[in-house]
């Protein structure tokens, strides 16, 4: 489960902060994480109002995914992605059972993480953004999403929107890790940022997040015509010694200019930790709404 942040430095330093959940590593022993039910996809288990609570092969490994509710001609189908070190079992913290109420739910576990199988080699977003196009048409789960993305995970719904632009109706990224967030990196004091930047590549999910960076750098001009909000915890934690006011300026700059690339895009500050999900939900659920047109 997701510990909660006491300090972020921005979505880049999730690792630091402990912004985004407890590791979910192996055991020592390297043992897999059971599963309730394992399919190849073929013939989904799914109970009669669309739920699912299972996991299916994408390749050479198995992502978990968990949905409630049946599928609904009225709206999208919501899917939830978690932050680095988190799992889909996050939403349940502050955002579930509402989010099911409005339509839909899905979450799942990315590789190396909860009930999902695991991976020795290093990946990116891009794999990443595959690994949930698989999951979803191998469970017949069709289009058209809702994307609402915490943290790391919200990068990843900008990167799957620029992949599958015709498959998304909207996309809410809650203080979510932006393409430009290298910037900010360069900004801690040398002493510090090898650190900061080796502990950030070595998270628990193996992704590389500086080449994911720009791979979604290459996709922003693919996101589609679609409602896009960007929640923003203010103010950002930031050690002392680090030159705070800069960095701030930095951060909340990058926001606006990343929003504004997107005719319907919209930038909304949150007095908040990192956790807007946790401290503000009831603010999340209202912007879900309202990408929803409720």
């Amino acid at each position: 489960m997701r510990v909660t942040a006491s300090a972020l430095v921005s979505a880049v330093l999730v690792v630091l902060a402990s912004g985004c959940g407890s590791p979910s590593e192996p055991d020592a022993e390297g043992s897999q994480p059971s599963v309730r039910h394992t399919s190849d996809g073929s013939g989904a288990p799914s109970s009669a109002d669309g739920g699912i609570d299972a996991s299916y092969s994408v390749g050479d490994y198995e992502l978990h995914l968990t949905c409630v509710g049946a599928a609904s001609a009225e709206g999208p189908t919501i899917v939830y992605l978690h932050g680095l070190g988190g799992d889909g079992g996050d939403v349940n913290e502050a955002l579930a059972p509402e989010l099911a109420e409005r339509g839909r739910l899905c979450t799942y576990d990315r590789v190396n993480v909860g009930l999902s199988g695991r991976e020795d080699a290093q990946h990116t977003g891009v794999d990443s953004v595959e690994d949930l196009h698989t999951l979803l048409t191998a469970v017949d789960v069709p289009p058209p999403y809702l994307l609402v993305g915490f943290s790391f995970g919200g990068l990843i719904a900008s990167m799957y929107a620029g992949t599958y632009p015709d498959d998304i109706e909207g996309v809410l990224m809650i203080d979510s890790s932006l393409p430009t967030d290298a910037e900010v990196d360069a900004l801690i004091p040398p002493d510090e940022r090898a650190q900061v930047i080796q502990d950030q590549q070595a998270n628990g999910e193996r992704v590389d997040f500086y080449a994911t960076l720009t791979e979604a750098t290459a996709l922003v001009d693919s996101v589609p015509d679609v409602p896009i909000t960007y929640l923003a915890a203010r103010p950002v934690g930031l050690p002392p010694d680090w030159p705070v006011r800069r960095m701030r300026a930095l951060i909340s700059a990058n926001q606006r200019e990343f929003v504004d690339q997107f005719p319907q895009g919209r930038l909304v500050p949150v007095r908040s930790s990192h956790d807007i999900d946790l401290e503000q939900p009831e603010l999340v659920i209202d912007e879900v709404d309202r990408l929803l047109g409720h």
